[in-house]
């Protein structure tokens, strides 16, 4: 799985004309259309939630899709004669194309679906080195992680941390040592002291996802302005992040029954980022796996951190 994250995450550059795109077609704002694109993007774990979003725009019946090169690699299977590609975008390079099974010469569709490995099964349990690799990546974000005993209505809660506290380390990057490198932890994420590992792993996606949709004050300006929206619009965001997020890794999701009960009680979403969420689950899901100290976001977004790069 952790390959997935690597190979096909989006780049994570501001791309805000797909929110205009979406308003001005008015796609997705009707709820259960949303919950469809977000049961579309949890089913297609080996693409990036945005380019899930991509494939869906253009076929929205796409049942499974590969490019060409893997349906000929893991198959044995060609693509029909004037098959209809899907675009996607790729990391560090224009589009790539992908192609829906109905394109392919496999003849008995179904049987072929069935046989597949179930990746969509709910495991009820996140894996070990997925929370281990999250809860180490939380420094590079200027987040510290605590345990505290909360009341029975809440699980878990970021805010941004009026002293900042500076935690030393060493890192060693493609053969380079960094020494008594500090990094500044501006906000703090507490968890529930009462919680498992899972739960503690959905209430953390939460919390991020008000983090990477730009909910929060920051630092520095120059991270991002801090949204101006309700209380509930960001709880919408944040929740629909960490319902996707859940469901991609294939556990229990307690963000299911605040969306369905969102989504039958309200004819429309909320004026949501669905870029932002989207956009999210990819930073996201890149703290699954080991990250270096260069490619963090604090080596890319805070001076102070720079700087001590530059000069060790």
């Amino acid at each position: 799985m952790a390959n997935n994250y690597q190979l096909d995450l989006f780049e994570t550059e501001k791309r805000d004309k797909i929110d205009e795109l979406l308003y001005l077609t008015g796609r997705y704002r009707n709820s259960n259309e949303f919950y469809e694109l977000m049961e579309f993007c949890a089913k297609f774990r080996t693409l990036s939630p945005y380019n899930a979003m991509l494939v869906q725009m253009q076929r929205p019946g796409a049942r499974y899709v590969l490019s060409a090169s893997a349906w000929d690699k893991k198959y044995n299977t060609k693509i029909k004669l004037n098959a209809r590609p899907l675009i996607i975008l790729v990391p560090f390079g224009p589009v790539d194309y992908v192609f829906d099974i109905d394109e392919t010469d496999i003849t008995n569709k179904k049987s072929f679906l069935e046989s597949l490995t179930d990746p969509f099964k709910t495991k009820g349990s996140i894996e070990d080195k997925i929370y281990k690799n999250l809860v180490d990546n939380l420094k590079f974000l200027g987040i510290r992680l605590e345990s505290v005993q909360f009341g029975s209505q809440q699980n878990a809660e970021i805010r941004f941390c009026k002293e900042v506290k500076t935690i030393e380390y060493e890192f060693s990057v493609n053969k380079k040592f960094y020494k008594n490198i500090k990094l500044p932890q501006y906000y703090q994420i507490s968890v529930s002291n009462k919680n498992n590992t899972t739960d503690n792993f959905a209430s953390i996606i939460h919390e991020l996802g008000h983090f990477f949709c730009e909910h929060l004050i920051t630092p520095n300006n120059k991270w991002w302005n801090p949204r101006n929206l309700s209380h509930s619009i960001k709880e919408f965001e944040a929740e629909a992040i960490a319902w996707l997020i859940c469901e991609r890794v294939g556990i229990i999701n307690p963000s299911e029954k605040y969306l369905a009960g969102y989504i039958k009680q309200n004819a429309e979403i909320p004026n949501i980022s669905i870029e932002l969420i989207l956009k999210a689950v990819n930073q996201i899901e890149m703290l699954f796996v080991p990250i270096s100290i260069s490619k963090s976001f604090l080596s890319k977004n805070d001076e102070y951190v720079k700087n001590q790069l530059k000069s060790n």
